[in-house]
């Protein structure tokens, strides 16, 4: 404990007791030394006097000398402490005043997403906290808010995909839709995407959402002999659908992330994309 009290840090340099050893020890110790070496002598005000004191002390006054000596090392020591010091400071000052600028930016942006093809921005700065984290001065990424909504995007592009597969595997099977629809989560693709979008802290009109209705306006229809080309036109509504998805997140995350790369924390939202209805085996 009491050697932390001779440790330079970057309070004033009067507070230092390195400082002050280092004035205080030398003209002591000098004072000392004058004293016991110049005892046996009587003290003489004269020429001769002076010679024989400077002759007697060159080594206390030799000590006295490092004061200053001593002095110049620790101010130039504690001035380094205090620059890096103030650049630490600096810097973190920098670092918050980034953070708020680009926090704003991103929040007044998200204030003008007044209108979604799902519904209107509930609140931006929950939105913006969903998805960004204020850290040891510095901005970050929530990586589990990120990952969430790419394990969703994922779940809907394979949905997707299952269903383009299964139909063009079995094109003549009517018989295989209720299975089609059961395993491939075709119809679970609507509720993925509403929990995607309330994840989001975006306030949802039901009516935006058409999937499970163009599925059971599908199964009413029940019309056999054009079931291929209806089964067709329910696949590439779904994929109308995706694409709104697709469009509504990429220029969410292009403001949450400003200049970030987002296939780099949304790998599978470029997936969605490159979703395309399956043809029809007649070539319509």
């Amino acid at each position: 404990m009491q050697r932390d009290k001779f440790m330079l840090n970057s309070d004033s340099l009067h507070k230092q007791w390195l400082f002050r050893l280092a004035i205080i020890f030398p003209l002591v110790s000098s004072v000392y030394f004058i004293l016991w070496l110049g005892a046996p002598y009587p003290w003489r005000f004269d020429a001769y006097g002076y010679s024989t004191f400077l002759e007697i002390n060159k080594f206390s006054l030799g000590i006295l000398a490092l004061s200053p000596i001593l002095g110049a090392f620790i101010v130039s020591a504690h001035r380094s402490i205090q620059t890096t010091k103030q650049i630490e400071v600096t810097e973190r000052k920098n670092k918050v005043d980034i953070y708020f600028s680009e926090r704003k930016f991103i929040i007044e942006q998200l204030g003008k997403i007044k209108s979604t093809n799902y519904g209107e921005c509930i609140n931006e700065n929950n939105t913006y906290e969903k998805f960004i984290n204020f850290n040891d001065y510095d901005s970050e990424l929530i990586k589990e808010s990120f990952d969430l909504i790419d394990s969703r995007v994922k779940e809907i592009y394979e949905s997707y995909n299952y269903a383009c597969k299964y139909i063009d595997e079995n094109p003549d099977n009517n018989s295989t839709l209720e299975h089609l629809i059961s395993k491939s989560n075709l119809s679970n693709i609507e509720v993925l995407i509403e929990s995607v979008i309330l994840y989001c802290e975006i306030k949802i009109d039901r009516n935006k959402f058409r999937i499970n209705k163009i599925i059971n306006d599908f199964f009413e229809k029940n019309d056999i002999n054009n079931y291929e080309i209806n089964l067709n036109n329910l696949l590439l509504e779904v994929s109308f659908e995706i694409a709104k998805l697709y469009y509504f997140l990429h220029g969410l995350f292009a403001i949450i992330l400003l200049n970030k790369d987002i296939p780099k924390v949304l790998p599978h939202l470029p997936c969605l994309e490159n979703i395309k209805p399956i043809r029809s085996h007649n070539g319509t």
